[in-house]
């Protein structure tokens, strides 16, 4: 029971650190501080009927992606991202070093979701942030899943090997060490789900 706690306690404390900034999900909304919906106290039961268990996109380089991107890790940190929310964009370098030291079984993706209409924007977002890790674009078939589940960008889910959401998602970027954060949170959903096992 402990572990099944850690990850929402995790994401408080992010909180606590630091506040956590982002934008709305309108382009035309001003940005707004500290815009955050707080994850659940129980992470096995995640608020939303939100599944990415059957998807298909292509990711910035033009691959074909479905579901199958989880099925090798047991957790995946998939954050969602547009290129006009300058929040998403700043955590962008901070992202990459999450990636660099990822915990064993663990992964790291961003879905850009305007990425259809602004591929280039999104392309020289990528190569001026120096990001390597898998960029998806959001297509219909992400928006259909998404956007009733996304209050504002960034947005942050905690995924399984199966798709499936670990707690309710963390939205806005977190103001002061947002790698360590992000990589406590990783941990402990890691553990959550070997305590699942």
């Amino acid at each position: 029971m402990k572990n099944k706690k850690s990850l929402a306690l995790c994401l408080i404390a992010g909180l606590l650190i630091g506040s956590l900034n982002g934008c709305s999900t309108s382009k035309n909304e001003t940005p707004a501080s500290s815009d955050v919906t707080q994850p659940s106290s129980d992470i096995s039961q995640p608020s939303s009927g939100f599944s990415l268990s059957s998807f298909q996109t292509a990711d910035l380089e033009g691959t074909t992606v479905t579901q199958d991107v989880f099925k090798d890790y047991d957790i995946t940190m998939v954050n969602v991202w547009t290129t006009w929310c300058q929040y998403c964009v700043e955590e962008m370098p901070e992202l990459e070093k999450i990636y660099r030291n990822l915990p064993e079984n663990s992964n790291l993706i961003t879905v850009c979701m305007d990425a259809e209409e602004e591929e280039e924007e999104a392309k020289r977002l990528v190569k001026e942030t120096g990001i390597t890790f898998q960029v998806l674009t959001g297509n219909e078939d992400l928006h259909k899943i998404m956007d009733k589940n996304l209050s504002g960008f960034p947005t942050t889910f905690f995924i399984d090997k199966n798709g499936q959401p670990i707690d309710d998602p963390l939205v806005g970027a977190p103001s002061r060490d947002t790698a360590k954060t992000y990589i406590d949170c990783i941990t402990a959903a890691l553990a959550a789900v070997k305590e699942k096992k």
